[in-house]
């Protein structure tokens, strides 16, 4: 943020602001939306741990990309990628997505 800020030539501060009131969201609240965003995309994958997912996503702990993905998604990781395949598995028996 400070880097920004003084590539635009201003404080950290009026930065925050100026990108609160544009986007009516504090950066870092942004920046963990477009995480979190790519990590419901990357749960798809079935391939991927939870660990590499939080890695690809930002986060170089996995314990706080679940604690991250659950204050906003009320699940962890592992719950949602649970869900995720139990609402498809239903979709393919009841004929909507091609098997």
């Amino acid at each position: 943020m400070a880097e920004v800020a003084n590539a635009c030539g201003v404080s950290p501060s009026h930065l925050h602001l100026l990108f609160r009131r544009e986007f009516s969201e504090s950066p870092l609240a942004s920046l963990n939306r477009i995480r979190m965003n790519r990590a419901r995309q990357l749960l798809l994958n079935c391939y991927l741990s939870i660990g590499e997912i939080g890695f690809q996503c930002g986060f170089n702990q996995p314990h706080y990309f679940c604690r991250a993905f659950r204050k906003i998604h009320g699940c962890t990781p592992g719950e949602y990628r649970v869900a995720l395949n139990r609402d498809h598995d239903k979709k393919v028996l009841s004929g909507d997505v091609p098997r």
